[in-house]
């Protein structure tokens, strides 16, 4: 599986350069209620009130939502592939889970 062009046929690419899969979107995720984006570090609560209505982003708007969460110093307790997840419930005072997935195709705009 390492080296795909081994054994699968020249004609199977269209491009035989193997590179990262970037999604064109992510979505947004919310559960047990809403964070109060201004209970949030800057510049973290004002990134996240632009967002958190939305329930998918581009890549450069979760970038952007990702980047002010380092800023203000909040990392993610999940991270891999497949979601990128954030508990604020410490900074909130109640209940609340962020996760960023990539989307599939039919859900981006």
């Amino acid at each position: 599986m390492a080296d795909p062009a081994r054994w699968l046929p020249p004609s199977a690419w269209a491009d035989s350069r193997i590179r990262a899969f970037v999604p064109a979107c992510y979505a947004i995720d919310i559960e047990r209620g809403y964070p109060d984006p201004w209970k949030l570090p800057s510049p973290a609560g004002k990134a996240l009130s632009q967002y958190i209505r939305d329930q998918v982003v581009t890549t450069r708007q979760a970038r952007a939502l990702l980047e002010a969460f380092a800023k203000a110093g909040i990392s993610p307790k999940d991270n891999h592939a497949g979601n990128i997840g954030f508990s604020f419930r410490r900074l909130v005072g109640h209940p609340s889970y962020l996760s960023l997935s990539p989307a599939l195709p039919d859900g981006c705009f």
